[in-house]
This record gives structure tokens, C-alpha cells and sequence, in this order.
């Protein structure tokens, strides 16, 4: 029993949760703003999705340990390093993207 994880399928649908923003270098705005089409790829499934216009995306996904990639044109590929997820979980991303000069 204690060697055991007890698993609520009640609990929810397990997903995960990305905000891309790119670096800005503007004096008069620092503030990040949202990369609109960037394409997140989870590595360990067929899992392809793109940030929507405020840079946002949502994808469900089954419990385990993934790894993944963000690209987009004009920008540097971003590595997601492994994580993990438990089941009913959802896990909160944020990347900066910069750009390719």
C-alpha cells in the first residue's frame, strides 16, 4: 500500500499550459508580447499545437514523462527539457522566444 499511488480519475482532465512571449527590446514597451503561431511539439506522442493570438495554448495529455519543442520562424527553437505529469494534473509554461536577428 504505501509503495502505491493512488490515482482519483475524478480529478480532472490532465493538461498542459503554454504561454509564449517575445522578448522585446523596445525602450518605450518592455513588456513581453505573445507569439501568435508558434508550433509546441511533445515529443513523446503526435501532440502538434499552435499558440493562438494571445500566444496561448492548452493540450491534453495522458500522465507520464515528456519532452518537447517550440519553434516558430524567425525565432530561436526553444528545447522543453523533461517533465513529468500525473494524472488530473495541470502543468503552467511560460517561454520567451527570441528573435533571429
Amino acid at each position: 500500500f504505501l509503495a502505491r499511488e493512488v490515482i482519483d480519475l475524478g480529478k480532472g482532465t490532465t493538461r498542459l499550459k503554454f504561454q509564449i512571449l517575445k522578448a522585446s527590446s523596445a525602450s518605450r514597451n518592455p513588456d513581453p508580447l505573445p507569439v501568435e503561431g508558434a508550433t509546441i511539439l511533445i515529443s513523446e506522442t503526435d501532440i502538434e499545437m499552435e499558440t493562438d493570438i494571445n500566444g496561448e495554448a492548452v493540450i491534453k495529455i495522458k500522465r507520464g514523462t515528456y519532452t518537447g519543442k517550440i519553434n516558430k520562424a524567425g525565432f530561436q527553437d526553444i528545447l522543453i527539457e523533461t517533465f513529468q505529469i500525473k494524472q488530473g494534473e495541470t502543468k503552467n509554461f511560460t517561454f520567451t522566444m527570441i528573435p533571429i536577428v
